[in-house]
């Protein structure tokens, strides 16, 4: 999947684009277009599986919010941040888990050692 199609899919579910199929005409247009390498129109894209197969099925895009494109990429960018900071809140949680689980098992060690060596005596 190319970078504008992802930004494109962003913009779509964050609101700001709203996606139109085409008509049965149309996809088979791009489906002829898209066989022979010709460039598609703009605002139009082809849908596609999560796995990134592609579909034999277009969907054009409008602008959905009267809002200016500095606007729309200030908003991706602060909800990048916020993915970013998540990230970063689930990484130290995991290594709050091992330094516990860690501790855990260095107490257990002593201790068994101890009671080995007091076996031993």
């Amino acid at each position: 999947m190319d970078i504008r199609t992802e930004i494109v899919r962003m913009k779509i579910k964050a609101g700001f684009l709203l996606r139109k199929d085409c008509t049965k005409q149309e996809n088979e247009q791009y489906v002829n277009a898209f066989r022979t390498n010709e460039q598609l129109p703009n605002g139009v894209y082809q849908y596609m599986y999560d796995n990134g197969q592609k579909v034999d099925r277009f969907y054009q895009t409008e602008r959905y919010a009267n809002v200016a494109d500095a606007d729309v990429e200030e908003y991706m960018k602060y909800k990048q941040f916020v993915a970013t900071q998540e990230i970063v809140r689930l990484l130290s949680l995991v290594k709050n888990y091992l330094l516990f689980f860690f501790i855990i098992a260095c107490i257990g060690l002593f201790f068994g050692l101890v009671l080995w060596i007091l076996s031993i005596l």
